[in-house]
């Protein structure tokens, strides 16, 4: 029969200190609480794309959107993505806006990048294009922009966003 008061486990005994050096040093040691970053909030409407295209027919376009690090690529937000527009080189995109919370650093801000896939049944997609935007232009007086994208791994293709970043209120 086993005691109630026993345990198989051997019991923590409770510390005492004595020394009110070693509280001292300890209260020396402790880390400083982080530090809070700095966020902005990034706002993407996409609203179309033109000029895409795939080797086998019409593409099933789709925009796949993150907050990368400016230096190493290094995302820093999920990957959000639009619809995909059925059988089109000239999707247009109603209502496709994306809300990022993006870390400024005052050395550098990140950027958005955008890939552009078609969408294929039963297999991977099809990397169409990709660009990466700088969104250090945003941060002092002009708070928005609307610029065409030119896609950097095809020949032809772009897309056309609406860009706003703002600080955010935390």
């Amino acid at each position: 029969m086993i005691d109630d008061d026993s345990d198989a486990s051997p019991k923590k005994r409770p510390q005492h200190r004595h020394d009110s050096s070693d509280s001292e040093d300890e209260e020396a040691k402790q880390p400083e609480p982080p530090r809070k970053a700095t966020t902005a909030r990034v706002v993407v409407d996409i609203a179309r794309a033109r000029d895409l295209s795939e080797e086998h027919g019409l593409p099933n376009p789709f925009c796949v959107l993150s907050i990368v690090q400016l230096r190493d690529g290094r995302r820093l937000s999920d990957a959000r993505r639009t619809r995909v527009a059925k059988h089109t080189s000239n999707p247009v995109w109603q209502r496709e806006r994306f809300i990022f919370e993006a870390p400024i650093s005052i050395k550098e801000l990140p950027k958005l990048r955008i890939e552009v896939f078609s969408f294929r049944t039963l297999r991977k997609a099809r990397l169409l294009g990709k660009a990466q935007v700088a969104l250090n232009g945003l941060e002092e007086g002009d708070n928005e922009i609307t610029v065409p994208i030119k896609l950097d791994t095809v020949r032809t293709g772009e897309v056309c966003a609406t860009i706003a970043m703002a600080p955010s209120n935390e």
